[in-house]
């Protein structure tokens, strides 16, 4: 834009070429607001269908309008506008040049050469080029890259700005490129250069929404709402706020003055008053608590460390900031798209009880082509995660993968072949055929690149991760996941002073943004590089906001999380303690320390699932002497939550709940309640965890529980107990419309005869393989036999389903 601006200021015609028509549109909307501002007079030509006997219908439409066209012919009706234009700084802009009629755009050549106005135009790249004044400029549409969008908005708003920030709105922005650029290019004018006004912040009530939308000046109703519902800006914003305003000043504006409070403590801030007035409502509790935990809830910009229940605290509220945002667009305008984005913020935030309503609410409603695939990946995500990775709910992710690439969302089809509960090794030879396709644009193949990295890390194969992503350039991909990447990579190749450097860039970023994910990657990355040997900066603070964030303690899809859970308990031990985790004993950190780990976990799945002899009990013991001898009750914590998939004996597990209650946040707490009770197969400690799972928000674990209850008071004969875990089941099905309809026990769904079959032979001991051999069927379909077994049964492992077949009656077993 600036380009052509400096062609106008020196008497110059420009053509602006995209292949992008939200690109053309963009640029020409700043390009007209920037003109407007300094005092010409625009006259903005849109290209329509010619009408009959019409075919000036473009310029009528645009405010030319010959009245004696239609007596005198053209050439008076040039005479007549160019006694209109003569005397003023008038210049005329043409969007889509190729689509104008022939004859509206020889008018306007003749009138051009009539006057000596200027003109500026958009076209296609491929189409006709008309004729244009000889010195006419011609300007292309390159992409800004991350950096460019970083530096930019850290200008624009006076705050630090970190790359991950920064990568997200450039990812959104991608399919946008104009609205990026817009921002790059026009940001000058916002930091008050140009008037001579200093501008510390630009405030908004919702995001980026009325940032962009002066930036640019022409975003469709769909790109607002968009953007609207990011609110990107929205946490760092209201901590920069938070340090300028005292906690009376706060008061004041729960009372009244909003806006003028802000003015006058904020003068040098740019203010929208309608939107900051509804916004700060919302908002002001969050700030107060802000103001009042002080620097040591900050970002740790000063190297300060920052207590982890403070940002713990923090984040929630931005969570609770984001949902209500997104809640307010929702009810106000409901459509597909809002909808989306009500979901995915309480997704993150895990208000399972509220995404279930909203999914149902929204199903039959209309919106854009992005939108829909969204909604249907989140249907199937949410499905996925009910039922534990049910076949259907894969094959519906898959489904939203390819209708994303239909739409050409690459970036979201990415993201969903990659998002099912497989194991690490299926996640990377998709990753892999990804990385060998040919045809992407960069952006995508820097997300691939990213992607297949980070599996990389997860199986240990670190020389291949620092390859990929020494192949590309830094700026494509998630920001903060590319750090996370070159750290490990760093440390590996004996770079300690750029791992460190690089593990505090991301440590910085993640407490500054309040953001969940990114606080995930960075407790992530201090796990993995702590493992390959390095003096990780702020490692005890770094675990404790994930134990206080409860992070570790999250089931998650895939062994990557597992890996990262057992990695903490090593990365706690020491060097020089070895830790024992499942099924091997892993010493210091070694050459390969990450391939141990994993190969530990899958080597701990495959007994399991085949009925081998596993030890949880000595296992567990071990790792707990070790940590509790050395005094670190957190690791002991830890090591003991990673085996509880394995189901040991009440006794340990009553020592693992007492290091829970000093170091474990509550939802850590009903985790541990929980594996007691399902040890002893106790079914009232069994429905008091599910109870406490639900105050805690944590349905799907509630869930869990009480269908354990049940199966517990069915063999032990406590059928108060059995009836109250029913009831709770049947409740919980109802108040989740849609939700799991399979309660086990007497209500519970028969099997059909296949099913029985097969549940027979699991009973023996048989594996998915030998299955398959037997009934002449592919393994896949035995898989997913089983998997509605267990859905059936309300079971989570092979061994439960032989005690299933046992003390379930015939009539649930067969029809």
């Amino acid at each position: 834009m600036l380009k052509v601006l400096d062609a106008v200021s020196r008497g110059r015609h420009a053509t602006i070429v995209s292949a992008e028509p939200e690109d053309r549109s963009a640029i020409l909307g700043a390009v007209r607001t920037q003109l407007e501002a300094t005092g010409w007079r625009t006259i903005h030509v849109e290209a329509v269908p010619p009408l009959p006997g019409a075919p000036l219908a473009a310029l009528v439409h645009a405010g030319l309008r010959p009245t004696q066209e239609g007596r005198n012919g053209l050439g008076a009706a040039v005479d007549e506008m160019a006694a209109a234009v003569r005397g003023e700084r008038t210049i005329v802009l043409v969007r889509d040049l190729h689509r104008l009629d022939p004859t509206a755009w020889a008018v306007l050549r003749s009138l051009q050469q009539r006057t000596g106005l200027l003109l500026v135009v958009s076209r296609h790249p491929r189409s006709a080029t008309a004729e244009m004044p000889s010195d006419a400029v011609t300007v292309a549409a390159p992409r800004p890259s991350i950096e460019e969008l970083r530096t930019t908005l850290a200008e624009l708003t006076g705050l630090p700005v970190g790359l991950a920030l920064a990568a997200r709105l450039h990812a959104y922005v991608d399919g946008r490129t104009a609205l990026a650029r817009a921002l790059v290019e026009n940001g000058e004018r916002h930091l008050g250069r140009t008037s001579g006004e200093p501008v510390d912040l630009v405030l908004t009530g919702r995001g980026l929404e009325p940032v962009l939308e002066d930036l640019v000046g022409d975003l469709s109703a769909d790109e607002r709402r968009d953007l609207e519902m990011l609110a990107l800006l929205g946490p760092a914003e209201l901590d920069a706020i938070a340090d300028r305003l005292s906690p009376e000043s706060l008061e004041r504006l729960e009372r009244r003055g909003l806006v003028e409070e802000i003015g006058r403590e904020c003068p040098r801030v740019l203010v929208r008053p309608p939107v900051l007035a509804d916004h700060l409502r919302a908002t002001v509790p969050s700030l107060r608590r802000r103001a009042l935990l002080g620097p040591a809830a900050s970002a740790p910009a000063t190297g300060e460390p920052a207590e982890a229940g403070a940002v713990a605290r923090l984040l929630a509220d931005t969570e609770s900031h984001r949902v209500g945002l997104a809640r307010t667009a929702w009810e106000r305008q409901p459509d597909r798209d809002s909808a989306v984005a009500l979901l995915t913020v309480l997704e993150s935030a895990g208000l399972e009880r509220e995404l279930h309503a909203v999914l149902a609410g929204s199903a039959v409603l209309p919106g854009s082509d992005r939108a829909v695939v969204e909604w249907q990946a989140l249907r199937w995500r949410h499905a996925a995660r009910w039922h534990g990775g049910a076949a259907d709910a894969v094959a519906g992710l898959r489904r939203a993968a390819k209708d994303a690439v239909r739409h050409g969302e690459l970036l979201l089809a990415l993201a969903l072949r990659l998002d099912v509960a497989t194991p690490v090794a299926q996640r990377l030879a998709e990753a892999e055929e990804l990385a060998r396709s040919t045809g992407h644009a960069p952006w995508v193949e820097g997300e691939i690149r990213l992607t297949l990295a980070r599996l990389q890390l997860a199986i240990g194969d670190l020389a291949a991760a620092g390859r990929t992503v020494g192949a590309g350039s830094p700026s494509e991909g998630r920001a903060s996941d590319l750090v996370m990447v070159g750290a490990v990579v760093a440390a590996v190749e004996g770079r300690e002073s750029d791992a460190v450097r690089a593990l505090e860039e991301l440590i910085a970023t993640a407490l500054a943004l309040r953001d969940r994910d990114v606080i995930r990657r960075a407790v992530e990355c201090v796990v993995l590089t702590a493992l390959i040997g390095l003096r990780v900066p702020r490692l005890t603070e770094m675990l404790d906001l994930g134990l206080a964030l409860g992070l570790p303690l999250e089931p998650g899809p895939g062994q990557y999380f597992a890996l990262a859970r057992t990695g903490i308990v090593h990365a706690v031990a020491g060097a020089d303690s070895p830790v024992v985790v499942p099924a091997v004993a892993v010493g210091p950190p070694g050459a390969e320390p990450l391939g141990d780990l994993v190969r530990a976990w899958d080597d701990l799945a495959t007994r399991s699932a085949t009925n081998q002899s596993v030890d949880p009990d000595g296992h567990l013991e071990a790792a707990l002497t070790t940590l509790s001898g050395s005094g670190n009750l957190f690791g002991a914590a830890l090591a003991a939550l990673t085996v509880f998939e394995v189901e040991p004996s009440a006794g340990p597990l009553e020592r693992v709940r007492q290091f829970v209650t000093e170091w474990g946040t509550p939802a850590a707490l009903a985790h541990a309640d929980y594996a007691v009770a399902r040890a002893e197969e106790s079914a009232g400690g069994l429905v008091l965890a599910g109870r406490a799972f639900e105050e805690r928000g944590l349905v799907h674990a509630a869930v869990r529980a009480y269908r354990r209850a049940v199966l517990a008071a069915g063999r032990h004969d406590e059928e108060a107990w059995g009836r109250e875990a029913a009831e709770e089941l049947q409740r919980l099905r109802h108040d989740l419309a849609g939700g799991p309809a399979d309660v086990p026990g007497p209500g519970a769904s028969a099997l059909t005869d296949r099913e029985r079959e097969i549940a027979g032979m699991v009973a023996a001991g048989a594996s998915n393989r030998v299955i398959a051999q037997r009934l002449v069927l592919s393994v896949r379909t035995v898989e997913t036999h089983v998997l509605r077994i267990m859905r059936k049964a309300g079971v989570d492992s092979r061994t439960q389903i032989r005690d299933y077949l046992i003390t379930q009656p015939r009539s649930v077993l067969g029809r």
